[in-house]
């Protein structure tokens, strides 16, 4: 069996040295949402900069619907969070709240984990308020999201207020 993996052949040389990057070898042809996302992934990872980490995320139009969208998401929260600009956390998750093909509840709820990521949970509440109010976060999932967000952000005595008091609150809205 060994003796045929050593076999070359223009198939397997091809196969060996196939062409590796980000950038679509073809320019006339575009990069894939996927190719985007991975684009965006590996230039977020080394760039310190808040005005280039929303241009690159804006650039993707990097979304949660997509796993490597969310690790994006998640690295360009995590590098706005360690040099403390938290103005542009808020932005980059505005512009993408009003995006038309993110008014949904899988968004709703990511946003709420990226802020809790940001330990922004004071703005994580006001949006959810604010995403319940527009029809988003009528669920279950928008709620525990809002718990994880709390727990991300080792806010625990918030948590607890949360999950203490919106249980109650909505229900007194829906009339169960």
């Amino acid at each position: 069996m060994a003796l045929f993996s050593r076999i070359r052949t223009p198939a397997t040389t091809a196969f060996r040295f196939r062409h590796f990057s980000t950038v679509s070898p073809n320019s006339s042809t575009s990069l894939t949402t996927h190719k985007k996302s991975r684009a965006a992934l590996s230039r977020l990872k080394s760039e310190q900069d808040p005005d280039c980490i929303l241009e690159i995320c804006r650039a993707a139009r990097l979304t949660p619907s997509s796993h490597i969208g969310r690790i994006a998401l998640s690295v360009a929260i995590s590098k706005l969070c360690e040099g403390n600009h938290f103005q542009s956390i808020d932005t980059l998750l505005q512009e993408l709240r009003s995006r038309p093909d993110l008014q949904n509840n899988c968004f709703a709820s990511h946003s709420l984990i990226l802020y809790g990521q940001a330990k922004m949970l004071n703005r994580a509440v006001t949006v959810f308020d604010e995403f319940y109010n527009e029809g988003f976060c009528r669920s279950t999932k928008s709620l525990n999201a809002l718990l994880v967000a709390g727990l991300i952000a080792k806010d625990h005595v918030e948590v607890k207020r949360i999950f203490m008091e919106f249980p109650q609150s909505l229900v007194k809205v829906f009339h169960f």
